[in-house]
């Protein structure tokens, strides 16, 4: 599907003014915006941003030689919508992604009057402010021609403000206006002007909101980007919504209360390129002080040392494991459903019972015997061009502290489903193989087939799942090396903190490889066309977007792939999650 030229041109213009991104001394910070603001994305230096991305593997991967036919291949894709770009605003894509210079924000603000929220651009093209202006000039004609709006402006305390109307009159009107090099852009005029009557500061302001000065706390605030959701604003507005359809405010709020989500404040992030020890690293804060109440109780997470189980292959692709309290959960969720259906958990207890009189009980049948460690790893079967999305093997595993009780349960579980999976010893531990059922099919749906087994086993102080046996196998018989040995994965593990409630391990290139063979070789292409046609919908040709045939040898590719890893510790208010990747040769 063509979407029409203008519509394009326009989304070019939005997308490269809020790719600059904040806070320079011209340019109005936090204490400019209200404390109802919503959300706000920023950035230091827009043009430290684009040479950050320079120096980073995925800058470096971009500038390297063999791209070029690609690169050519895509400029010419992008022909069109830069012919259109020149024509109408006077510049070409790669000069309008390149004029904003200095520092910038987005944010998205609640008001009391007409429009619930308003949306403020504020971006400083620096030297090309000069440009800029004849950009936003010439775009305000052409939205005005075609579009068929109208266009005004207004004097409000020493700056004019270009106010473009669209025809329809309860549409917002966009409104832009500068002081030097700095650029105000917004949705709705009362916005602007509010941004503007406050740039030095007021009172009750962003700055001054206790969810934002956590999140600061706790992230920094002179990262490259800097990103932050007021989730409490955000609720409030979809509760003044429903409550404007007819809906009850007042039990809107009281379910928040009573399901916990009133003690998630917000959420902030940080993003950086290209800096000290790491390629990148983005770090996320979910801000929620207090207690844990409701649904939150069910995410208690303890912490653990970063260190794989020693049965934990040395050759993995990827690994993560999850420090979860899997008893408490089940408390907390039992607390939950009786909260609005008393006693319901036991009458499904009761209606379980096997032939023998066999009964389950959650709490000391399944739960009680369980760890408090979850664990899911993966690797690939062959090497090179065999590789593709079907060579990757996958594992569970789910820590026990008591084998021999979950043992128990297991055949109980078995004598009341009446499953006869297939049995097996391997070295002295019993594997079950278990058929995949066929799903069946909804009224006009596709039949769904799940290829292969299902094989689990208990052992090493865990149930393991994985629909391959040959990696359950390997990670039963044992005797190679560990993960926890593995210098690129010491390399990674030497930036986690000592105790954590998650971490994870990734060694990209047979992933890389498994994506770059499934593109190539068109097999992606026949995914999407078999999704599409079970699902009726039309998908994209990938031929419309990169020609496979320009894309260069792996071994490109493979030249920027580094190590990367994250981690998260749960903390009294809240939970951080950090995510790097380590610059080559590290």
């Amino acid at each position: 599907m063509r979407f029409p030229t203008r519509v394009l041109a326009g989304s070019a213009l939005l997308g490269v003014l809020t790719a600059a991104v904040p806070v320079a001394a011209q340019v109005p910070d936090e204490n400019a915006l209200p404390s109802s603001t919503l959300a706000i994305v920023k950035a230091k230096s827009a043009s430290d941003l684009r040479e950050a991305l320079g120096r980073s593997q995925i800058g470096q991967l971009l500038a390297d030689p063999a791209m070029e036919p690609l690169k050519e291949d895509v400029r010419a894709k992008l022909g069109d919508l830069d012919n259109e770009l020149q024509q109408r605003l006077g510049v070409g894509l790669e000069e309008l992604l390149e004029t904003p210079q200095g520092p910038a924000w987005l944010a998205v603000t609640r008001r009391d009057d007409v429009l619930p929220i308003a949306v403020l651009l504020v971006a400083d093209a620096g030297q090309n402010a000069e440009r800029m202006n004849e950009i936003m000039t010439r775009g305000t004609d052409q939205l005005v021609q075609e579009a068929n709006g109208e266009s005004r402006t207004e004097e409000f305390q020493g700056k004019t403000l270009t106010i473009i109307q669209p025809p329809a009159e309860d549409s917002p009107p966009l409104v832009w206006t500068n002081e030097g090099s700095v650029y105000f852009i917004g949705v709705g005029v009362e916005g602007v002007k509010d941004l503007l009557a406050n740039a030095d500061g007021r009172e009750d302001s962003l700055a001054s909101n206790a969810n934002y000065q956590a999140i600061g706390t706790k992230l920094g605030t002179e990262s490259q980007v800097c990103w932050y959701i007021d989730i409490q604003q955000a609720l409030q507005l979809v509760i003044q919504a429903a409550a404007e359809q007819g809906g009850e405010a007042g039990q809107a709020e009281a379910l928040l209360r009573t399901l916990g989500v009133d003690q998630l404040k917000a959420v902030g992030g940080t993003v950086d390129l290209a800096t000290g020890d790491y390629d990148s690293i983005s770090k996320t804060f979910v801000y929620a002080p207090g207690p844990r109440a409701g649904i939150l109780r069910l995410f208690q997470m303890p912490p653990i040392e970063g260190t794989p189980e020693a049965w934990v292959p040395a050759d993995v692709s990827s690994y993560q494991t999850i420090s979860w309290d899997l008893g408490a959960a089940y408390t907390a969720l039992g607390d939950l459903v009786n909260m609005f259906l008393p006693g319901a958990i036991e009458n499904v207890e009761r209606g379980l019972q096997g032939p023998g009189g066999e009964t389950i009980r959650f709490q000391q049948d399944i739960f009680a015997p369980l760890g408090d460690r979850i664990t899911i790893l993966s690797d690939f079967e062959g090497e090179g061009a065999e590789l593709d999305a079907e060579s990757q093997r996958a594992l569970v595993a789910v820590e026990l502290d008591d084998e021999q009780t979950f043992q128990n349960t297991l055949n109980k579980i078995f004598a009341i489903t009446g499953a006869n999976p297939k049995t097996r010893d391997f070295q002295g531990t019993t594997i079950y193989d278990v058929e995949l059922p066929e799903l069946p099919a909804a009224p006009g749906a596709p039949q769904m087939q799940l290829s292969g087994n299902v094989s689990f086993a208990i052992a090493k102080g865990y149930l393991f799942a994985t629909g391959r046996a040959p990696l359950l196998e390997q990670i039963l018989r044992g005797g190679g090396s560990g993960l926890a040995d593995d210098a690129q994965f010491q390399s990674v593990a030497s930036k986690f903190p000592a105790q954590v409630s998650t971490f994870a391990y990734n060694r990209p290139e047979e992933q890389a490889r498994a994506v770059y063979n499934t593109v190539t070789s068109g097999q992606f292409q026949e995914a999407l066309d078999l999704a599409g046609n079970a699902g009726g919908a039309d998908v994209p040709d990938l031929s419309e977007l990169i020609d496979v045939e320009k894309i260069p040898e792996f071994s490109v590719f493979a030249k920027y792939l580094t190590q990367g890893g994250s981690y998260s510790v749960m903390e009294d208010d809240g939970l951080m999650i950090i995510q790097f990747s380590l610059p080559k040769g590290n």
